[in-house]
């Protein structure tokens, strides 16, 4: 039986896998779409979910679970997770409804999320700082143990 951290893995994968293609196509009939604004801010409004959350998916799912099963299923590990899934889907909303879609001169779709983004992205940054330095912790604690029970280590104590 495998561990639990690889069932997350597999169950979350074809999610991924949906929400990505999803963005994509979303951006895809974007480009192609004349009808009007409310058509590409619908899309819009499906590409934006999507991506953001495979992101959540990807960062705290995964990498986030591989750390608190590294950390020996740290409480305090979960808890900042658990902070950070919410505020980035506060962070998420917000920028959902203050997104304005534009058309250009050329009637291209654009949008102007550029104020409400940086919330989000300071969130996720944050949580991917977090992770590495569990990871690290991680590594740092293996590295200690190793020298622990070194050969080279246990040679020497019986020399002196």
């Amino acid at each position: 039986m495998s561990p639990p951290s690889d069932i997350s893995v597999e169950l979350e994968r074809p999610l991924r896998v949906v929400l990505s293609s999803a963005t994509a196509l979303a951006v895809l009939l974007g480009l192609f779409e004349m009808s009007g604004t409310s058509a590409w801010s619908r899309l819009n409004f499906v590409a934006i979910l999507s991506l953001n959350i495979s992101l959540t998916l990807i960062l705290s799912g995964i990498c986030g679970l591989k750390a608190y099963i590294f950390l020996s299923r740290s409480i305090l590990v979960a808890i900042v997770l658990y902070v950070h899934s919410v505020a980035f889907v506060a962070a998420i909303i917000v920028d959902l409804i203050f997104t304005t879609h534009l058309r250009t001169i050329l009637n291209v779709c654009s949008v102007d999320r550029s104020r409400y983004r940086l919330p989000s992205l300071l969130i996720l940054f944050s949580e991917a700082l977090f992770v590495s330095a569990c990871i690290a912790l991680t590594l740092y604690r293996s590295y200690l143990q190793l020298g622990k029970h070194h050969p080279s280590r246990a040679a020497r104590a019986s020399q002196g």
